[in-house]
């Protein structure tokens, strides 16, 4: 026969067994609900990262056209010309330019290879514009191992072009950038009077 001991201990277990399994349930149920949350914050993470590469795989292809013109003239004005050293400068900077354009496939980049990259765009640069292009580059140690995105240097210098000498902008003009928790940051784009 049963003791009471052993009839409260059943009844005990009785009562407590559904209620541990309801306790563990929800300590499942959350944790599924909190692992359910971080794969749709993973999957969002890499749509983004995704959604990001396309971009920058969009903006890496394309080599604006007038760029690209005014570099096939200068080169074709060379050659008609005979300035054959030129020609060949010109032929080594565009080669230059768009081999570098086409290799990089690194989201950041050191910018002394962003620095390296654009003196082959302002090597052809001078080569159209002759003297009315003066250029000083200078680029603090600390600055040159900040990691930036590829083409965000030259963009800009682009943009000056753009904007400056070949509207006849006479006016020299200035990017500065410094660092600031690890990070590279453009701070200042001005004219100098």
């Amino acid at each position: 026969m049963l003791s009471y001991e052993g009839f409260t201990l059943i009844i005990m277990l009785f009562i407590l067994a559904p209620i541990m399994g309801a306790i563990a349930l929800l300590f499942l149920f959350i944790f599924e609900k909190r692992i359910d949350l971080l794969e749709n914050k993973n999957k969002e993470i890499r749509l983004e990262q995704a959604l990001q590469e396309a971009q920058y795989n969009k903006l890496n292809q394309q080599i604006q056209p007038h760029f690209l013109f005014n570099t096939l003239n200068v080169i074709l004005g060379l050659a008609r010309l005979n300035r054959t050293a030129e020609l060949i400068r010109a032929l080594e900077a565009f080669s230059q330019f768009l081999k570098f354009k086409y290799k990089a496939s690194e989201p950041l980049i050191p910018l002394s290879q962003e620095i390296q990259y654009t003196q082959h765009y302002l090597d052809i640069q001078t080569l159209r514009f002759g003297d009315r292009l003066k250029i000083d580059m200078e680029c603090p140690e600390p600055l040159s191992t900040a990691l930036v995105p590829p083409f965000i240097l030259q963009t800009l210098v682009e943009n000056s072009f753009k904007h400056g000498l070949e509207k006849k902008w006479v006016k020299p003009c200035c990017i500065s950038g410094s660092i600031w928790n690890r990070r590279w940051y453009i701070w200042k784009w001005r004219t100098m009077d």
